[in-house]
């Protein structure tokens, strides 16, 4: 049998691919099953998808609470209105990036 390989010489036969998704799932089972590491990788998110997050479940909501909270507790007031209005606009051009959109901010 000549099993097709790709680019990164994966391979993609079906016994591979069932192969790789079962481990996946015992990851994602891992990582669900340990709060601490949960915490851990929801704390690269930011806080809005955060906040979508908590409407999983009961727990994610209570995990995603604390990892707000801890987000919150970190960030530093500002001390004027020019700083307030920078972060914004960073902040603005940053989401643009990542939604491929322009960078017009004709708003």
């Amino acid at each position: 049998l000549n099993k097709s390989k790709g680019i990164s010489n994966v391979d993609y036969s079906l016994p591979s691919i069932i192969m790789m998704q079962r481990n996946l799932a015992v990851m994602i089972s891992i990582i669900e099953e340990n709060d601490d590491l949960l915490q851990s990788t929801l704390a690269y998110l930011d806080v809005v998808t955060l906040s979508k997050k908590k409407q999983v479940s009961i727990r994610w909501e209570e995990i995603c609470t604390v990892v707000i909270d801890q987000k919150v507790k970190k960030q530093q007031p500002f001390e004027s209105k020019q700083e307030l209005m920078f972060t914004i606009m960073k902040y603005r051009k940053i989401k643009d990036n990542d939604f491929g959109g322009n960078n017009n901010n004709n708003n």
